[in-house]
């Protein structure tokens, strides 16, 4: 029994509230999965090897999903963020991968270009099938922004990493430069930010220090998702070859006479200069 009056607690009951629930909530997150199947039955090689391109994509969701468990000693609600991000850049590469058949023998400009374009949409796509196409969700605009941000500096950094590897190439070459050009992009994506902070009066020290720990983590996250993908175009024959005709490296023709008649006039036009292998890439020579 209490030992003083408390006073009036209000009504026993309160109002109702009402919550409107879709009738399938979830099904707005299996269309990036259907959207990449689609690209690879419309635009692939009929083979089964292509299929593999999910491996990769599958590995990346499994391992994004169980992040937000993990004892980090981080927020569960920005692990989750990061998870989507994750996930999204991974179905942005994919959709790439999907069609990179059809851009066997068209110009350097044109294939980035237009990878960058199909990439972003694709991440786009995704980041908004994660919050069901609502925009009035707090983390919509976030998500959107940085996975467009992480797939553009993705494709930027294997275009890079690829364009330094035209004469002398080998995997670790490819990796490492790839890595480079991916922190490269990311330092000049996040170039503006830095300097309307630095108008802002905010400590040069300070803006360094955190403008290096912001781009080396979105650019190490960017090498997180494409590291799979790359290994994948290395050991899968299909892949492989679009790869090497996409991105014109020595070591592996496509057979086509569209890439061969492409690499002919690119070498007539650069002159005669034979590329050179690294031994552990010898076996990729056509």
């Amino acid at each position: 029994m209490p030992s003083a009056d408390i006073g009036p607690l209000g009504a026993a009951e309160g109002e109702f509230t009402v919550c409107s629930v879709g009738r399938f909530p979830r099904l707005w997150q299996l269309l990036p999965w259907i959207l990449v199947a689609f690209l690879l039955v419309r635009y692939s090689s009929r083979t089964a090897e292509v299929w593999k391109l999910f491996v990769p994509l599958v590995g990346l969701h499994v391992v994004a999903a169980g992040v937000p468990r993990l004892p980090f000693g981080i927020p569960s609600e920005a692990l989750a963020l990061l998870a989507m991000v994750v996930n999204a850049t991974a179905f942005g590469l994919a959709g790439i991968w999907a069609v990179s058949r059809r851009w066997i023998g068209l110009g350097r400009a044109r294939t980035i270009a237009t990878a960058l374009a199909l990439g972003i949409a694709v991440a786009v796509a995704a980041s908004l099938s994660a919050v069901n196409w609502s925009f009035k969700d707090d983390v919509a605009v976030p998500l959107i922004i940085v996975a467009a941000i992480m797939s553009a500096s993705s494709i930027g950094g294997l275009a890079l990493g690829a364009f330094f590897c035209r004469r002398r190439y080998s995997r670790g070459r490819l990796l490492g430069l790839s890595a480079v050009g991916t922190f490269c992009v990311v330092c000049l994506g996040m170039l503006p930010f830095a300097l309307f902070a630095l108008t802002q009066g905010m400590p040069a020290a300070f803006l360094v220090t955190g403008f290096l720990a912001y781009v080396g983590a979105i650019a190490g996250l960017c090498c997180v998702v494409w590291v799979p993908f790359m290994i994948l175009a290395f050991r899968c024959v299909p892949y492989r070859e679009c790869f090497h005709g996409v991105l014109r490296l020595p070591g592996m023709m496509c057979g086509t006479e569209q890439t061969l008649a492409s690499t002919a006039t690119e070498e007539h036009e650069e002159g005669p200069a034979e590329p050179t292998f690294d031994a552990e890439d010898e076996g990729d020579r056509p």
